[in-house]
């Protein structure tokens, strides 16, 4: 059965606090403040645009619900 939330993993080395890893932690501050410094014009792709766009499209978020959920993502798994 296929379930949205992973199951936990017990590893007796590793007994304690659980911390997230850098990346994930890198990647939900940059998902928030490219949400939050996004301007409405970057959603105009065209062949004059900006060659860093193809990078900057996957912190576009469709709204606050869309940020949520993708950081929920990244924390969880």
């Amino acid at each position: 059965m296929l379930l949205p939330i992973p199951m936990q993993v017990s590893n007796p080395r590793h007994v304690g606090a659980q911390t997230q890893p850098v990346a994930n932690v890198v990647l939900i501050l940059l998902n928030v403040l490219g949400y939050l410094l996004q301007p409405s014009y970057i959603w105009a792709v065209g062949p004059n645009s900006a060659p860093w766009t193809i990078l900057t499209y996957g912190f576009i978020h469709a709204g606050w619900w869309h940020v949520l959920f993708n950081v929920w993502y990244l924390w969880v798994f």
